[in-house]
């Protein structure tokens, strides 16, 4: 009895001594996150004590130096296309970014963390949108990564290299030669290092380039998003030839378990989801092309490249040069963030200055600048050096709209399971495995054409389908959770179907699980599928807010406004519920009914007396107001500085030369004229890695 007894003790002291090490483990991870985004009082836990340097030491190389090049942004075409310039020796290339350094961010290495870098002013721009009249008069908020890494830094990591249409397009339809596919899928091969069994994926993948990339979750990811990709494929999304779904139909897979390899050539049918995560840690661009060549302890340091955080660059200097009847761009000014004082310095450069500042600042800066609308320029006070209408125009971006599906077995990560979160940090800790090794939410998906779609595109001559205008994004849920409230608080409720008789605006912000905090936490847990419209025809604008380079541009993306995005969005949105059907007839102990909101469908009640609340849950009229209340943007604008010919309102050539200027680019995502068929972060990395053999010849 008394071996037993002490076999006990120990077992209990084991168990204790476990479960003290999983809290500091946890402690530790939580404080070094807190820590790593500067959080008062946390980030003093982990500065090191060193003489304070002034701001010309501290400062010195950027003062002193000489730089062939300027890359303005070191997000996700910055990084790249800075690292790529930079492996010629011979040449000096100047990285900026006006946020801080994230190399020793635990929140950025994380993935399951990235939520806390979003809305947080010390990692992202903040910035939102004018009230969208077709979305219910809502303000949208549009998240843009304000570190090292840009927006690679803190998105969900989903890799989506897009359509091959996307760049034949580019080249065929727009006339920017050495754009097209041929040469893009040989970018991609040097841009990837898939890290997946080679007989998971589909042929054309790199597996020697600078971004490494897993299936979600480290290659493991949970058994529902298997059941997911399992009943999309049987319900045939993507199926038919032309990439439309058909029921009878079954889609080609890559592999059994895994489905398609949605990056590989043929783009469409169902799998679980990639990632630019290795090990479990983040693969940001700042990790796989800047922190490597930076550190002078290693054997592949760069001295030719120089890299500077915290720097706010406020215009480019430009001066006209008589002999070519073009503007040079000779430097930039800028302000550094550590400067009280606030101290304008200029940079100058030998051959070109790069803006990599992303859709809204590139644009916002060009017109800074003095490049861009006339008319805008002059009223708010800027001197227009070009005329370039194009600059700011066609902005577009990808919304998608949430369908809930109640999950009965609680296998889905929500809000209210903190215990789970709490154990799901610990096995990151440990292992590096587990929902924090991935997004958390999303580990699955599907792309597809809808057919209105597909019939509106047979103009165009094509030797391949038209790129997916619907992707599905299938994961667990955030909703039960009463604070996203929040993100539609600026809403405006209106009588539907143009009915005013019998209208409340009250009941709709007591019964809608949107509007209301107390119906938002009655949502049960939920599988969800992120219905997400990638090809929108709505066009929409930034604009200056005033001269002054600090004041947020107005960013007007008009979401849903041209008549077909609706439709084509709520064809997506029909296509899922067949998903569904599926998910409930193979899974009924897991897949549970839909959730509807309450108001739209009391909503039309009150304008369809005449129908049940069947009926009404069911209908096409329910499935368009979801969506118009519903939907979010992905922060993936587009298009705002297009390379296409300056008459057709473009504002650079194949070169990425801006119109009218000798020496200054731009090299990101605004230089889309169609938005990529997918997650932006990838296409934008090709297009940086596209421009760097351009500028250097290669």
């Amino acid at each position: 009895m008394a071996n037993n007894q002490t076999g006990q003790n120990h077992k209990r002291t084991y168990l204790y001594v476990l479960r003290l090490l999983g809290y500091a483990a946890s402690s530790y991870i939580v404080i070094r996150g807190l820590a790593s985004l500067g959080l008062p009082p946390f980030a003093s836990l982990f500065a090191a004590t060193r003489r304070k340097l002034s701001i010309e030491e501290e400062y010195e190389r950027l003062f002193k130096g000489d730089f062939d090049y300027i890359v303005l942004g070191a997000g996700s075409a910055g990084c790249a296309l800075a690292s790529r310039l930079s492996e010629d020796p011979n040449c000096k290339v100047l990285l900026l970014e006006a946020g801080p350094d994230s190399k020793d961010m635990l929140a950025v290495k994380v993935p399951g963390l990235f939520t806390s870098l979003l809305g947080n002013y010390t990692t992202d721009w903040k910035l939102a949108t004018v009230p969208q009249k077709d979305t219910f008069s809502r303000v949208h908020s549009l998240a843009r990564g304000k570190l090292m890494g840009g927006c690679s830094a803190v998105n969900a990591t989903v890799w989506v290299r897009g359509s091959p249409e996307d760049f034949e397009e580019l080249e065929r339809d727009y006339g920017n030669k050495g754009w097209g596919w041929d040469i893009m899928k040989r970018i991609y091969e040097r841009v990837e290092s898939v890290q997946i069994p080679k007989d998971h994926v589909g042929g054309g993948r790199g597996y020697d380039g600078a971004t490494k990339i897993s299936h979600s979750t480290n290659n493991r990811p949970a058994a529902l998003h298997f059941k997911m990709v399992e009943c999309a494929n049987e319900a045939g999304i993507g199926s038919s030839p032309d990439g439309t779904s058909d029921t009878k139909r079954q889609v080609r897979l890559d592999h059994k378990t895994f489905g398609v390899d949605y990056n590989s050539e043929n783009q469409f049918g169902s799998g679980i989801l990639q990632s630019n995560v290795h090990n479990g840690e983040r693969q940001s661009t700042a990790h796989s092309y800047i922190y490597p060549y930076t550190n002078p302890k290693l054997a592949n340091y760069r001295p030719n490249l120089t890299v500077f955080s915290g720097v706010h660059v406020l215009k480019v200097l430009l001066e006209p040069n008589p002999k070519t009847g073009k503007l040079r761009a000779d430097g930039v000014v800028v302000k550094i963030s550590k400067d009280t004082t606030g101290t304008e310095r200029k940079i100058r450069a030998r051959k070109d200055i790069i803006a990599s500042l992303g859709s809204i600042g590139s644009p916002q800066l060009l017109m800074l600048s003095g490049i861009g609308p006339k008319e805008h320029l002059k009223s708010v006070g800027l001197q227009c050096l070009k005329d370039l209408p194009g600059v700011g125009e066609n902005l577009q971006d990808h919304l998608f709209s949430w369908l809930h599906v109640e999950n009965l077995d609680k296998t889905v990560y929500t809000p209210r399971r903190t215990s789970f979160l709490l154990w799901s940090l610990l096995e990151w800790s440990l292992f590096r495995t587990g929902m924090f090794a991935g997004n958390v939410i999303l580990e699955s998906g599907s792309f597809f054409n809808t057919k209105k779609y597909v019939e509106r595109q047979k103009k165009v001559k094509r030797t391949r389908p038209p790129p997916p205008n619907i992707q599905f994004h299938m994961g667990g849920s955030f909703q039960g959770d009463p604070n996203f409230v929040g993100m539609y608080s600026s809403a405006v409720v209106e009588p539907f179907a143009g009915s005013p008789s019998g209208f409340d605006a009250e009941r709709a912000m007591s019964e809608s699980m949107y509007l209301s905090r107390d119906q938002m936490s009655k949502v049960p847990d939920s599988s969800t599928i992120w219905v997400t419209f990638i090809k929108p025809q709505s066009r929409g604008t930034v604009r200056l807010r005033s001269a002054n380079p600090f004041d947020k541009p107005i960013i007007d993306p008009k979401y849903v406004n041209h008549p077909d995005d609706i439709e084509d969005f709520a064809d997506g949105f029909e296509d899922a519920r067949r998903v569904v059907d599926k998910l409930q007839q193979k899974y009924p102990l897991t897949f549970g009914r839909e959730v509807h909101d309450a108001w739209i469908v009391n909503e039309l009640l009150r304008v369809h007396p005449e129908w049940s609340r069947e009926k009404a849950a069911a209908s096409r009229e329910y499935i368009k107001a979801y969506i118009r209340l519903s939907c979010q943007n992905i922060s993936h604008p587009t298009g705002t500085c297009a390379m296409k010919a300056e008459a057709a309102g473009g504002v650079i050539d194949s070169k990425c030369l801006v119109y009218g200027t000798e020496n200054l680019r731009v090299v990101d995502a605004s230089v889309f004229v169609n938005i990529p068929a997918g997650n932006t972060n990838a296409p934008t990395i090709a297009v940086a890695e596209r421009a760097a053999d351009i500028i250097r010849g290669i």
